[in-house]
């Protein structure tokens, strides 16, 4: 019987230490480690998407905060449920580490952080969390690497630093290769940032000027730095400016006076000069975008162009929008319907112009050089 004992002792003891060692090899293991990691899968898919949303900014505060209450509850309940194995507990902490830190308390991450190295080192969402928490300096060391239980989440988190180091063609590299090792939804929710370095990595082919490639890197601009952009990169304004660079505030006094700021549902209602238009400082949204965009695009064409032949139709028509987020009286109808029309921007799913959303300085250069 103390035979039994003893060597039962021994293989518990090898088992805890095999499982710090791998988690994968962990869960074949044991039937309760199974439903547990099942847990833990359901957990990352929800951390990564608030992860993603989080480094693209595409929810806001509150509704970010709410997501990750939700995920806290849910890591609790399987902590409760994980019992002494270290492995598990050191994956949990590591999550729930993470999930403060997209909330923005990082003090409670880096008590996580401290709790899940100290059940298991290795664990590579551990490692990601002390790389976020900036813990961790060189997330290429082969010493790091080589004592991780998933590389393929190494290589993902390699491609966001990369990203957030504006080392875009090294991001894409990582991103792909990762995608190919981990399973599709990691794919669906940060390949946007992925698509984003594919864009951001010619920004030197773009302009040399410095200044200018900053502002393309924005994920979201003001007006007056939609007009440095546009006045670098393109001769839209040439005619404005007689070909001469101008200052930000020399720029916006010129084209305010065109009536470029202003819906061409009022242009004709008072003098350019006098009417408010978009304020300089604005940020820009996709549909302000559009007014800006399709009043240069007619500035353009032949006399007698009809700038609001759009709204003219469809109203005497008696036709709603074809535009199901934009409105046939909305006052940038005929700016947003005259930009796709003329393929200078597109609706994303066919159906939607998403006329709130904040597209970032690249994007926006990418619809000012549309204009023909």
């Amino acid at each position: 019987m103390k035979k039994l004992f003893f060597y039962g002792a021994i293989a518990f003891a090898a088992i805890m230490s095999f499982s710090c060692r791998s988690l994968q090899k962990d869960i074949i293991m044991s039937t309760d480690s199974q439903v547990q990691t099942e847990d833990v899968l359901r957990i990352e898919k929800k951390l990564i998407k608030a992860d993603s949303e989080s480094i693209c900014k595409l929810v806001d505060a509150k509704t970010l905060q709410s997501d990750c209450n939700y995920i806290l509850a849910d890591i609790q309940t399987s902590i409760e449920k994980a019992g002494m194995n270290k492995a598990l507990l050191a994956r949990l902490y590591a999550l729930e580490g993470r999930t403060y830190l997209i909330a923005g308390k990082t003090s409670k991450a880096k008590d996580f952080y401290k709790l899940s190295t100290a059940s298991c080192k290795g664990d590579s969402q551990t490692i990601i969390l002390g790389v976020r928490l900036g813990e961790i300096k060189n997330l290429n060391s082969e010493d790091l690497v080589a004592g991780s239980n998933e590389n393929a989440l190494l290589i993902l988190e390699r491609g966001i630093q990369a990203y957030f180091g504006k080392n875009f063609s090294e991001s894409v590299v990582y991103f792909d290769k990762a995608f190919m090792m981990l399973p599709e939804h990691y794919a669906e929710y940060y390949g946007l940032i992925k698509s984003s370095a594919w864009e951001l990595r010619s920004v030197e082919d773009v302009t040399d000027n410095k200044k200018i490639q900053e502002l393309l890197l924005k994920n979201q601009i003001t007006l007056s730095e939609m007009l440095l952009i546009t006045q670098d990169t393109t001769d839209l304004f040439d005619a404005y400016t007689s070909g001469k660079t101008l200052s930000e505030k020399e720029l916006y006094k010129v084209l305010k006076k065109e009536g470029i700021f202003s819906p061409r549902s009022v242009l004709n209602s008072a003098p350019y000069e006098l009417q408010e238009g978009i304020d300089r400082n604005q940020v820009m949204t996709k549909i302000l975008c559009a007014r800006v965009l399709w009043n240069i695009y007619v500035s353009r064409q032949n006399e007698g162009f009809d700038s609001a032949k759009f709204s003219k139709f469809y109203k005497s028509a008696g036709f709603g929008s074809p535009i199901s987020d934009v409105d046939v009286n909305s006052e940038d109808f005929d700016a947003v319907l005259g930009c796709v029309e003329n393929e200078i921007m597109d609706l994303e799913d066919g159906d939607s112009f998403e006329p709130e959303t904040t597209p970032s300085g690249v994007q926006i250069n990418k619809w000012a050089k549309g204009i023909k």
